[in-house]
Order: structure tokens, then C-alpha cells, then sequence
């Protein structure tokens, strides 16, 4: 038999249950109840029908409480702070609200633990950082899968010389002989000690002396085919890349050379005049090109054309054309073509060309572009190139270190976790089953490396403008551009990993053991945890022993007795003309004469550099 009073009180409990419904609330909606109840069944409606239509018209008691809490909050979203966000489970709302209150209650452990992460994945990250720039050398290049650099190997019963440059005559016998080729580049290094002098193409103009005519050292100067700029994707901001550089006069400048001599002036058709190795001589600037991208193993500041060189040293196309081996050599292969089958056809190539000798055995190679920085140590490379194997010892080291961090973490975890017990113990005795405790303590070590990732994002941006000027780099966070998406799951794959085992430890305290406060609590797992433990020191060890060898290494090429006192010698570099030769040579005689030096001489290059044409 319904029982009207006994169902309003049961009604009334639900709504004092809920956290927004204060005492005089559920009065006001009792008296509501009462006086439409009342008036229902003055109508005939049976009292249970009538309650439970009234009390479905009011809503759940949730909605009601939520309903009044709205109205009378200040908060502008009207949501009650117990409640989870409409995009969140109400369970993960609760594990962060729990993962927020232990790491506001345990701040030194939580500083602790976040320092060691956070610091690792910096680490990690500029080590990263500098491995993909490396890596991604010539990346850019359009056809960068097809272009290869010619590898001159000279072996004789005394040595094997292997050289990037080649003949001059290489590179057109390749094209005609083989349809594998597509196109070829030659490259001259002319850089040397070079000067490079503005003039304006109105020399009758009235303006200062200084702005008309403006000299300034340029330090990569290169003579190049007209192909260049159709073979590698260097764009022009001014001139058209299928003639800038026929003409024997023509030169093409980079965009932040072309503004030191010109402002932001249209360069186009002016004059300028460069001293090289061969003199002075005129060129109409006919093309302007992007600054080039760092990660290039080709820079340059100017280019000058082939047939110039040609024109101004004739000795190279009569008899100097295969003995003059001073030519960085590329091909274009062709769709059809494999750097096999090409090689394949190399020795007839030697045979029926003036490239054999009976000092010496000449065999070519094919270098991809994109391994030349990296697995390249050639004589006369264009640069400094880096080192494929240190790049990858550079690697492992980040993810010693990220690992170093993660089992810290872990062992942090594992030494607290008897401090927990506790609380595992009223939290089962309350109903929570292993995997639920797994899951908020999995949260947690999750929370933990979010929050330490976020820093290690502040501490790399701050500190990388020092570390691009120690490396002598470029390096920024926006280079990583898709990585992100694997470095993102990488740090939350590490995070789980790092989180099952602490939450798999302390969901499996028994709750009796844990309650009396028992040294074990029923804690497994031992093993593991010592393993750890050492696992950590061994990695700690490692870095710090190869950081030691490393350091040694360094003080001993420093203070190794070179046979030359590099505190007291000064290198004085001169333009590589024949003026300047002869004056270097009276002036050696000079400077021997002074009181304050010992001695002086004069060289083609600085001892331990190699002399190119060669």
C-alpha cells in the first residue's frame, strides 16, 4: 500500500544528498510537492500517480540540485566545483582533482620529481633538437634523391687519395657518354682570400665617396655552371635561373649580400668588381638569390660563372682540362637511371678519356647528396662536415638521459609507496577495486610528466640562444614541425611506462596489512625495483665516465706541444693575386728585420689546411 509520507521523506534524503541542495531549499520544493500533490488528488488522482507526476515534472534530483545551484552561484559558468566538465568522464575528473591534491600536499616530493623530468627532457630535447638538424641536411632540395657528387679515388703503391673535386673535363664526358645523366654541375672554389667592390652604374652621379663605392671581404665565392640553378633548388628573388650565370661577366649574390652593398636597392645590372686569384675583373649582377637554409653543405656568398673562369685562366681547357683535379663534380641522374648501373660504366669511362695513369689507379663514385654531410671525409670537402656516428652517439646519449629521468621517477614512486598504504587500504575497504587505484595512480605519473614537459619547453627556449652560439647553430623548437606529433607520443608512451609500474605496486597493497600500517602491506616486486635502482646508477655512471674521457680528450689536443707556439704566431691573410704575393714576400723580409719578431714566412695556406687545385 503506497505510503505518501514515507516516499516524500525517502524523495527529500535523495535531495539533501546533493551537494547544492542546502536545508531551505528542499523545504520550499516540499511545500511545492505538497500543494500540487494536494491538488491532483482534489481532482481524482490517485496519491501515488499523483506524486510521481509531480515529482517527475520537478526532474532528477541532480538536474534540480544543478538547476539551483545555477541560480544562485557567482560563478560565471554556473557549473558546481564537485562536478566534472562536460568533455570529461566524471572519474577522470575525480583523478585530477586527487592528483591535484597530492601534488599541492607533497610540494618537495613533487619538485623533486618534476626538476629530474623536466631537466632530463630538456636535455633530450636539445640533444634532439641538434640530431634532426644535422639529419636533415639538404633535405630541401627538390631532387635531392637524384643529385650525387662525384668521389675521385686516386690509389698509388704509396697512399689512396680520395678527393671530392675531379677534372674539368668530367662533368660534360659524363653527359655525353651516359643517357643515366640528366645534367651535371661544376664547382670552382674561389674563395680565398677575396674583396669584393661595389660601384654604381652612374658614376657621374654626385654622392658621397663612401656610398659609391663600398669594399667588403665576402668569404664563399664560387664559379658554377648555368645548371646550378636548375639542378639544385636554390630560388632567385631577382633573374631568371636559366641565364643568370651564361654570360662570362654574369655574377649572382645572395639576398643579405646584395643588401650590404645596395641597401634595399634593386641590385639588377649593377657593376661590381672582384679580386680573386685570377685579379680584378667586372661582373653585372644578373641574378639575386634566397639566403641560403643552414642545413645546406653547399653555402655560398657569390657566384661566378664557369666560362668566366674558363676565360680568365685558358690553360684549363688546353692542357690543364683532366691533370687540373680542383672541380666539385655533380650529376642529376636521370628517372631511368641507378648510381649502379653508372657506376658500372665508370672504368670505360677512364680507358677512353685522359684520365688513367700509370702512377696511380683512378676509380669514381657516387656520393648521395643527403650523405655528404654526415658520412663524407673527403680532401677538399666545400665544409666542415658533421659526423654520422657522432650524431648517433649523440642520440643514444638523450635517451640515456630520458631514461635516467623516467626510472628516478619510478624509483620515487616505489620508495613513497608505503607512505600511501593508507590510503590504498580505506580506498578498498570503500569499494575501489586494483584497477581503479591503478588508474588514478597511472593519472598521476601521466600529470607528473605533462607538467614537466611543459617546463622543459620553457627551459629549452630559454636556453637556446647559447646553445645555437656553442654549437654555432640555428636551432629553434619550430623546426621539429611534424616530429612533434612523435615526440608527443614518445614523452606520453615514456609517462605510461614510467606510471605502470608504481601503480601496479601500490593497487596491490592488501588492505588489512596496509591498515595496521606493516612494513610490506603486501608490497611485491622487490627484485625489480633493486634492479632499477641499478640500472639507473650504471646510465649515471656511463655519462658521467664518457663526459670524463671526452674532457680529457679535449685538454689534451689543447695542451699537446704542437711544435708551434700558437700564443706568439699570428696569421696575416693577403689577396690571392700575384701583387700581393710579390708584396708579402718583401714584407716577410721586413717583418723578419723587426726587433719584436722572431722570424716570419710566407705559404699558399695556413699549415694544416689542404691547398685545393691539386
Amino acid at each position: 500500500m503506497f505510503d505518501l509520507e514515507q516516499s516524500i521523506k525517502k524523495w527529500k534524503r535523495e535531495l539533501a544528498a546533493d551537494q547544492a541542495m542546502e536545508e531551505g531549499y528542499v523545504a520550499e520544493l516540499e511545500g511545492h510537492l505538497r500543494d500540487r500533490v494536494e491538488e491532483l488528488t482534489g481532482q481524482g488522482v490517485a496519491a501515488q500517480d499523483a506524486f510521481e507526476q509531480v515529482v517527475e515534472a520537478m526532474g532528477k534530483t541532480e538536474q534540480v540540485g544543478a538547476e539551483f545551484y545555477k541560480a544562485h552561484t557567482v560563478r560565471r559558468s554556473g557549473r558546481p566545483p564537485w562536478q566534472p566538465p562536460r568533455f570529461m568522464p566524471a572519474l577522470a575528473w575525480n583523478y585530477f582533482k586527487v592528483a591535484g591534491r597530492k601534488i599541492s600536499r607533497q610540494k618537495g616530493y613533487t619538485f623533486i620529481n618534476v626538476a629530474g623530468l623536466s631537466i632530463g627532457m630538456a636535455a633530450f630535447l636539445l640533444i634532439l633538437l641538434y640530431c634532426r638538424f644535422e639529419r636533415s641536411y639538404d633535405d630541401f632540395q627538390r631532387n635531392g634523391e637524384r643529385i650525387y657528387r662525384i668521389e675521385n679515388i686516386r690509389k698509388s703503391a704509396a697512399k689512396i687519395d680520395r678527393s671530392a673535386t675531379c677534372p674539368l673535363g668530367l662533368g660534360p664526358a659524363l653527359k655525353k657518354e651516359f643517357s643515366d645523366v640528366a645534367d651535371f654541375v661544376r664547382l670552382f672554389d674561389g674563395s680565398g682570400d677575396s674583396n669584393i667592390v661595389t660601384r654604381r652604374s652612374d658614376p657621374d652621379k654626385e654622392t658621397d665617396a663612401v656610398d659609391r663605392v663600398r669594399s667588403f671581404y665576402v668569404k664563399k665565392v664560387f664559379y658554377a655552371d648555368p645548371s646550378l640553378l636548375r639542378v639544385f633548388s636554390f630560388p632567385l628573388l631577382h633573374g631568371d635561373a636559366a641565364t643568370a650565370l651564361e654570360a662570362p661577366d654574369a655574377v649572382v649574390m645572395t639576398e643579405s649580400t646584395a643588401k650590404k652593398y645596395f641597401g634595399n636597392a634593386n641590385p639588377m645590372n649593377q657593376t661590381v668588381a672582384v679580386t680573386t686569384a685570377l685579379g680584378t675583373h667586372d661582373f653585372r649582377i644578373s641574378g639575386v638569390c634566397r639566403d641560403l637554409p643552414p642545413n645546406s653543405h653547399l653555402q655560398f656568398d657569390l657566384l661566378l660563372p664557369m666560362n668566366g673562369l674558363v676565360a680568365l685562366w685558358p690553360e684549363l681547357q688546353e692542357d690543364q682540362q683532366w691533370t687540373n683535379n680542383a672541380f666539385q663534380t655533380y650529376i642529376l641522374l636521370s628517372p631511368a637511371g641507378t648510381p649502379a648501373s653508372l657506376e658500372a660504366k665508370f672504368p670505360g669511362l677512364i680507358e677512353a678519356y685522359p684520365l688513367h695513369s700509370p702512377a696511380y689507379k683512378r676509380e669514381f663514385r657516387l656520393q648521395p647528396l643527403r650523405r655528404i654531410h654526415l658520412h663524407s671525409r673527403l680532401r677538399n670537402e666545400l665544409g666542415v662536415n658533421g659526423n654520422g656516428q657522432t650524431v648517433m652517439f649523440l642520440e643514444l646519449i638523450g635517451v640515456f638521459i630520458l631514461l635516467i629521468a623516467w626510472v628516478n621517477a619510478v624509483n620515487l614512486a616505489t620508495a613513497r609507496s608505503q607512505q600511501r598504504g593508507k590510503e590504498v587500504g580505506v580506498r578498498k575497504t570503500l569499494g575501489a577495486d586494483s584497477r581503479q587505484l591503478a588508474a588514478q595512480f597511472l593519472f598521476e605519473s601521466v600529470w607528473i610528466n605533462v607538467v614537466a614537459f611543459l617546463l622543459s619547453l620553457g627551459i629549452v627556449w630559454a636556453v637556446l640562444p647559447n646553445f645555437n652560439r656553442l654549437i654555432d647553430g640555428t636551432l629553434s623548437l619550430s623546426q621539429l614541425g611534424a616530429g612533434w606529433i612523435g615526440l608527443g607520443l614518445t614523452i606520453l608512451a615514456g609517462a605510461v611506462l614510467s606510471g605502470s609500474y608504481p601503480a601496479f605496486i601500490l593497487s596491490s597493497f592488501r588492505p588489512a596489512l596496509a591498515m595496521r600500517g606493516s612494513a610490506q602491506g603486501g608490497l611485491r616486486g622487490s627484485t625489480l625495483r633493486k634492479c632499477l635502482v641499478l640500472l639507473q646508477f650504471l646510465l649515471a655512471v656511463m655519462l658521467i665516465s664518457a663526459t670524463l674521457i671526452v674532457g680529457r680528450q679535449m685538454a689534451f689536443m689543447r695542451n699537446r706541444d704542437l711544435g708551434v707556439d700558437i700564443e706568439h704566431t699570428l696569421v696575416l691573410k693577403v689577396p690571392q693575386v700575384p701583387q700581393a704575393r710579390l708584396a708579402a714576400a718583401v714584407a716577410r723580409e721586413q717583418l723578419a728585420g723587426l726587433a719584436a719578431i722572431a722570424d716570419a714566412t710566407v705559404s699558399l695556406s695556413v699549415p694544416g689546411r689542404d691547398y685545393p687545385a691539386s
